[in-house]
């Protein structure tokens, strides 16, 4: 499975994750991660987390932040 790939969010699923930031941001977030886990569960974890953190990188640069993450 291509890991570069953002992941996909189908319009309900996104409906979900706007009522759980508006009930609670930490079960959000949980619900991200399971899904991250579960689409890339066969990638292995070296890439994962080299993709992970390009995203980062390229999120906070987006958003004129610092990324503080673990160096490749």
């Amino acid at each position: 499975q291509e890991l570069q790939q953002e992941p996909v969010w189908t319009k309900r699923e996104l409906n979900r994750l706007n009522r759980l930031f508006l009930k609670d941001p930490a079960e959000m977030f949980d619900a991200i991660r399971f899904k991250l886990h579960e689409q890339y569960k066969d990638v292995p974890p070296e890439e994962r987390l080299r993709v992970e953190n390009e995203r980062g990188r390229r999120l906070t640069k987006k958003l004129g932040l610092e990324f503080v993450g673990k160096e490749d």
